[in-house]
């Protein structure tokens, strides 16, 4: 067989030809798309491992997928991932760039022509990649520049979101986007607290510090003389092993408040590609709205006009707007699917970002357990959602906060102690009205 014909080897040593990937049906290619989205190269073979892994696509398909998506796979010889042997010798088109800015053609990966940032911004020409460079950097020094008395000063720094995972008891992290394949959680929250009015600068500096890398602030106009402690994604291993929760400890020590402050709040962003599918994901939302009363009970408040717990108003789109006076009431399932989206953000779950829900309806603190019993929540809800089945729902009320709560108790009480802490004291444990 002719080297520049050769495409890719299988594990068993068959080999496949450009032509016979090509002319895979349309439907294994549309599922393909769905699978990869956007991921390329080392990214692509996880995500196409997971895939087979999870039976979404038949193992006699993944070399020819990945020859059929002309995919770049550069510099990847052999590849094991979860026990799946994936062996590429590949002669495949080189991948093409063109600077991010004024668009000048920049030729094939590796000409020496191609530039990147410090922050593996890019890619540009030179002169781009020289001004970039030089905002860049100018940006950090007003990271760093601390002695101007406004807030403002501390929060102008927003960097690419920063995803934190552990592996083999290690910390991965991943700068923008990562791999979703494995359907992994990762969480964010927003933490918003006010000052006593004399240590803010003092407090947005000691965040800034000794947070760096791992959260960032924000104003918030809602706040009177406070700020917003913004996290970089993590799993909850992350938060519950790593994160440095010490700082936000000493907020505290220091006179800042959260949990009796009426301007404050904590919202916590869950990453809407780690559900596993489109029911998982109507489970995980009917979850929260069926058990409102004890989900206000768990968070410490009810916040009509920030987090409402009103599945009608969460239900209803402004998609009458322009002649039809009258709003149109959705389903779950629609926001899911994409179909109508919700312009109204102030509800318990916000479903306005692309790339998250936002679980807006905890009350927030500067109790580092109380925060950590809120994550432990929506990563227990996520994994009991994703756990029952739709007949369990039908039949067996497997939606019912208590049937959760006996879950969490018989598979992972160590792991959500902090959250079964909170529901046995703040929770009733009779069954809830529907």
């Amino acid at each position: 067989m002719p080297e520049n014909n050769l495409i890719t080897r299988t594990p068993q040593g068959r080999f496949l030809t450009r032509e016979q990937c090509v002319s895979q049906t349309a439907q294994t290619h549309e599922l393909l798309r769905d699978i990869l989205g956007e991921s390329r190269g080392y990214n692509a073979i996880r995500a196409l491992s997971y895939a087979v892994r999870d039976n979404r696509v038949p193992m006699d398909f993944i070399n020819t997928i990945l020859g059929g998506a002309q995919i770049t796979l550069r510099d990847i010889n052999i590849d094991t991932i979860d026990g799946i042997r994936v062996e590429i010798n590949a002669v495949l088109p080189p991948e093409t760039f063109a600077c991010q800015h004024c668009d000048t053609d920049l030729g094939e990966s590796g000409d020496d022509n191609i530039y990147w940032t410090e922050r593996d911004n890019g890619p540009y020409c030179e002169g781009c990649c020289e001004r970039q460079q030089n905002y860049e950097d100018d940006e950090e020094n007003d990271r760093d520049n601390y002695d101007r008395n406004d807030i403002g000063s501390l929060t102008e720094y927003d960097p690419t979101l920063r995803f934190h995972s552990m592996e083999s008891n290690a910390v991965t992290v991943v700068r923008g986007q990562p791999d979703f394949g494995d359907h992994r959680l990762y969480m964010g929250f927003e933490l918003e607290t006010e000052s006593d009015g004399d240590h803010l600068i003092e407090g947005g500096r000691m965040i800034v510090n000794d947070m760096s890398g791992n959260a960032f602030l924000h104003t918030d106009g809602s706040l009177n003389r406070g700020m917003e402690i913004v996290t970089h994604p993590g799993t909850l291993d992350y938060y519950m092993n790593v994160f440095p929760w010490e700082p936000i400890t000493k907020l505290k020590r220091m006179g800042f408040t959260a949990w009796n402050s009426d301007t404050c709040g904590l919202h916590i962003h869950v990453s809407r590609s780690a559900f596993t599918s489109e029911t998982h994901m109507w489970k995980f939302i009917y979850f929260i709205y069926k058990n409102r009363l004890k989900m206000i009970q768990f968070a410490g408040r009810e916040s009509a006009r920030y987090a409402a717990f009103d599945l009608e108003k969460f239900l209803r789109s402004n998609e009458g707007w322009g002649g039809n006076d009258e709003a149109e009431r959705n389903t779950i399932i629609d926001y899911v699917k994409g179909k109508k989206r919700n312009p109204e953000r102030y509800c318990a779950v916000n479903m306005q970002n692309s790339g998250t829900m936002e679980l807006r309806f905890f009350r927030p603190s500067l109790t580092v357990t109380t925060v950590q019993g809120c994550l432990q929540l929506c990563d227990a809800m996520y994994n009991y959602t994703k756990e029952i089945t739709t007949q369990d729902v039908m039949q067996n009320d497997a939606l019912g906060f208590d049937k959760f709560t006996a879950w969490a108790i018989e598979n992972n009480p160590s792991q959500y102690k902090e959250m079964l802490k909170t529901i046995s004291t703040r929770v009733e444990t009779r069954t809830e009205n529907k």
